[in-house]
Parts: C-alpha cells; sequence; structure tokens
C-alpha cells in the first residue's frame, strides 16, 4: 500500500497514536520494560524513559530523552550536520501519565 495521498497521511498519524496509546498502556499496566525500535526522533522523545541510540551498529548515547536527544552526535548521526539541526526543535514531554 503506496502513501499517495493526504488520507494515508491522515491514516499514518492516526496508527502512530494508536501506537503510543498501546505502549504506554503496557508500560503503565504491566510495567514491563521494552525494547523499541524507532526512527520518530519525536515519538521516542515523548514515550521513552531511556534511549539507547546506535550509530551503524555501536552506541553513541545511552540516557534519559532530554540528554541524549542533546547529544551532538546523535543530532550529527540522525539529524545531519550541525548547520542543519539547530532548526529542529525536539521537547522532552515530562507530562506524560
Amino acid at each position: 500500500m503506496g502513501n499517495d495521498g493526504v488520507n494515508d497521511l491522515g491514516d499514518e498519524r492516526d496508527e502512530r497514536e494508536d501506537l503510543a496509546r498501546f505502549i504506554l498502556r503496557i508500560k503503565h499496566q504491566l510495567g514491563i520494560t521494552m525494547v523499541w525500535i524507532e526512527h520518530d526522533m519525536q515519538m521516542v522523545a515523548d514515550l521513552a524513559d531511556r534511549i539507547h541510540v546506535l550509530d551503524y551498529g555501536r552506541t553513541i548515547a545511552d540516557g534519559p530523552p532530554d540528554a541524549v536527544l542533546e547529544d551532538a552526535r546523535v543530532r550529527a548521526a540522525y539529524l545531519g550536520t550541525t548547520q542543519q539541526w539547530h532548526s529542529f526543535p525536539l521537547k522532552v514531554d515530562n507530562q506524560r501519565p
């Protein structure tokens, strides 16, 4: 199935929101640790308690979202060079349920 229209983009957003609710429900109801691979950095910042970042199979950062997402190595690996990433705002949502 291709992504060729506005409705598909809306469906994708709905699916991401459903996934986020599912992850939070597992976390809070079952209290289990999850290993989750995701490239949507804002979603990671909103949902993770701890982030472990790999770049070509090597650890470049590990810790709480706010510290990891501000790490220059993480930003360079996932968001491009330093000239590009200061316009990409990542905010950690500490108001999670």
